[in-house]
């Protein structure tokens, strides 16, 4: 099973399951990628972490370990308030205004 996710902005439809120029398999052979949260987000954050590691598995049949170490490749997962999110914004791997207001 391969599944993609391509680099796009919040809300965006960004899962395929065909190989893109502009995207990353988030799953494929066996493996999955990690996801990475700042431990200091609130309870609302974390419960949708959870809802999404649980979905990973059951599409995958693998866990994804959860971490606070970027990687090259990872699924991140948090808010404009944490300080991972504020640390990707300062350094612009992201653009703030591409991510307030958004749920997901």
């Amino acid at each position: 099973m391969l599944i993609c996710a391509a680099v796009t902005n919040a809300a965006d439809r960004f899962v395929t399951f065909k190989n893109g120029e502009a995207s990353f398999a988030i799953a494929k052979g066996g493996q999955v990628l990690n996801i990475v949260c700042d431990s200091e987000e609130d309870a609302g954050v974390m419960m949708a972490l959870q809802s999404h590691q649980a979905d990973l598995k059951a599409v995958t049949g693998v866990e994804p370990q959860l971490g606070q170490t970027l990687q090259e490749q990872c699924i991140i997962i948090g808010s404009p308030k944490s300080p991972l999110i504020r640390r990707l914004i300062k350094s612009g791997k992201i653009e703030k205004k591409d991510i307030e207001g958004k749920r997901e």
